[in-house]
């Protein structure tokens, strides 16, 4: 009896360390696409806190019919990596999402509470910091400051069409009928 009992315990272990290690190994891969493609494509980067936010339901459609809501965050800068802003200054971060999260649930928007820690990797528009998405551009916390600093030494690769910033779904081709982060009075 007391084989079988061993052969489930290790049985057990070993899921537990192969989960374990699959977890690791993505989120080292998370860190690596933030470092070597995400902050080189991002002109402004900090550490910020949030104060607010609001959401707009179809703030970014598609003539292909994609319709996608658009969340508009205040965010206060604490420390800036890069961009032409300064600690103290509050900035709007936009970006898409899809409600619920869509059939993965990666792409959902989960504000958390007002003063969260969060690392923002953006680009600068007229009326706002866009993120592409939320996936790999908005991090809560700030503890992925190495990473960043080491992107922070390879090329940049800076987004030339500002009117195409968020990475969605929609083919280049498709017209953008609304880009709710491009409207002048998206904030209240």
């Amino acid at each position: 009896m007391n084989i079988i009992l061993d052969k489930r315990y290790y049985l057990l272990l070993s899921f537990i360390l192969l989960v374990s290690f699959d977890v690791q190994a993505g989120y080292k891969d998370f860190l690596e696409i933030i470092k070597s493609s995400i902050v080189p494509e991002s002109d402004t980067i900090f550490f910020g806190k949030t104060s607010g936010y609001k959401i707009i339901e179809n703030g970014y459609v598609t003539d292909s019919g994609e319709a996608l809501s658009v969340a508009i965050i205040q965010v206060e800068v604490v420390k800036p990596l890069r961009g032409k802003i300064k600690t103290g200054e509050k900035h709007l971060v936009c970006t898409w999402f899809i409600p619920g999260g869509g059939n993965s649930g990666l792409y959902g928007f989960n504000y958390g509470k007002d003063n969260d820690e969060i690392t923002i990797l953006g680009i600068a528009t007229e009326y706002n910091i866009q993120l592409p998405q939320f996936r790999y551009h908005l991090i809560g916390g700030f503890d992925v400051e190495s990473i960043i600093k080491e992107g922070l030494n390879l090329p940049e690769k800076p987004n030339e069409d500002k009117s195409r910033i968020l990475t969605t779904f929609s083919e280049p081709r498709d017209k953008i009928i609304r880009n709710a982060c491009n409207e002048a009075n998206a904030w209240p």
